[in-house]
């Protein structure tokens, strides 16, 4: 199996109007084991512990969620060992 598969993980959390706990999570779903940074397509993307939350990434590698400060995403795809993050606050460019 694949060490981590997240060299790098963009991600920008915009806080949303309606709570100042929510934030929404987008980014690129990069394969860290390749040289040329390959986005990869299809990788769930879910919050731990909240069952039917979740999202894939398009052909880009693109995503975006919405959860809550505190909240852990985990990434997930097959051939590949799960990554975590948990949101600490509104940020851009991780």
């Amino acid at each position: 199996m694949k060490k981590i598969f997240l060299i790098q993980l963009m991600l920008l959390c915009f806080l949303c109007a309606f709570s100042q706990t929510k934030v929404v999570v987008e980014g690129i779903v990069l394969d860290g084991d390749s040289e040329k940074q390959e986005s990869l397509i299809g990788v769930s993307v879910y919050l731990k512990d909240r069952p039917g939350v979740g999202v894939t990434t398009n052909v880009d590698g693109k995503f975006s969620i919405k959860a809550s400060v505190n909240d852990i995403i985990i990434f997930s795809y097959v051939g590949y060992e799960d990554y975590s993050y948990r949101v600490r606050k509104a940020e851009k460019d991780l």
